[in-house]
């Protein structure tokens, strides 16, 4: 099922509780690779030799998400884009977001991006503006960097998860749980495994830990950050 609405004078967006015709999904993946430092929970930089196993992961994941959406299901997955008005079939940007269960008006946003050359054009307000229709309590994580866009969209800072901050349009966001799909098989697929054959012979192994390692260092320095963060904001 989709809802068509007008969203800000540069777009239009659409909601979708039902699997998306394939023209738009696989915009909407294409905007996930060019999008995965920003998308992964870990933040990784393109120069990491790991980046194209996360940007493969990352695809997948929301793939499968985008695939399995049902609005009877337990792990109730939906979707909404951000059509150009000069370009109608251009996705200029989505928001992938999960309802929490036993409650009818709030959700967890897990992905939301909009295209590069559509930035700073009032995509992202139309798609939370859209979200908050169905959804008014909305929660998610992001980066520092990301707080800022955030806070000017309606969400404030409500703590720390890890490396990201926890923000929500709610001082005391709504109690309950997200179903999630059971993506772990994705690591052990042929196409991964067939990439992680390729990147221990262009890298070696022991470039790959370096890797590995070099991301343990981003993850815990970042960590550190968002404490800080968080409880200065607290304080303040």
């Amino acid at each position: 099922m989709l809802y068509d609405n007008e969203g800000s004078d540069m777009c239009k967006t659409v909601r979708y509780t039902t699997p998306p015709h394939h023209h738009i999904t696989d915009q909407v993946l294409a905007l996930t690779i060019e999008n995965t430092s920003s998308l992964s929970m870990s933040g990784i930089p393109p120069s990491n030799a790991l980046y194209p196993i996360y940007e493969v992961t990352l695809t997948a994941e929301l793939g499968v998400y985008l695939k399995s959406m049902d609005p009877q299901a337990e792990a109730r997955s939906e979707l909404i884009v951000a059509m150009s008005d000069c370009s109608p079939a251009e996705v200029a940007g989505f928001v992938h977001y999960l309802p929490l269960r036993g409650s009818t008006d709030a959700c967890g946003i897990t992905y939301i991006a909009v295209a590069q050359h559509a930035r700073r054009q009032g995509v992202a307000r139309a798609l939370m503006d859209e979200l908050r229709k169905a959804y008014p309590h909305i929660g998610l994580s992001c980066p520092i960097e990301k707080v800022e866009i955030f806070e000017k969209l309606g969400l404030q800072v409500v703590g720390a998860n890890h490396n990201h901050v926890e923000m929500n349009t709610d001082e005391e966001p709504t109690p309950g749980a997200i179903g999630v799909l059971d993506v772990e098989p994705l690591f052990q697929s042929p196409e991964v495994l067939d990439l992680q054959a390729k990147l221990v012979m262009k890298h070696k192994r022991s470039g790959l830990k370096q890797a590995q390692q070099e991301l343990a260092r981003l993850y815990h320095r970042d960590c550190s950050r968002v404490a800080s963060f968080v409880r200065d904001r607290k304080v303040t």
